[in-house]
């Protein structure tokens, strides 16, 4: 793999206005072994990512499966932690049952 040309839409936070970049990236001086330690590093910022925003410890040991490249990996939780963030939102259990059963 020599390059990769993609589009980068920025953010616009700077000029208040998005910008689009034709982005090329060479990979010509880069070795497998280097790409893939770029992937990664991605990697690892996705998985820290899942737990970063969730309530949950860092686990002592782990697995990620690397998703496929334009995918987003979608945190999970238990019941116990789902019903916990209903309440919060909602206010009380019986706030959430009437939710549920007003969606049957």
């Amino acid at each position: 793999m020599e390059s990769k040309v993609t589009l980068y839409v920025s953010s616009g936070k700077e000029s208040g206005e998005p910008t689009k970049t034709k982005l090329t990236i060479d990979y010509s001086n880069l070795t497998d072994a280097m790409i893939r330690e770029y992937a990664t590093d991605s990697l690892v910022i996705k998985w820290r990512a899942t737990y970063k925003n969730s309530k949950k410890p860092y686990p002592t040991e782990a697995t990620y499966v690397a998703p496929i490249p334009g995918t987003r990996s979608v945190p999970t939780m238990t019941d116990d932690e789902m019903m916990d963030l209903l309440v919060k939102r909602l206010g009380s259990v019986e706030a959430v049952e009437a939710a549920i059963k007003g969606r049957m």
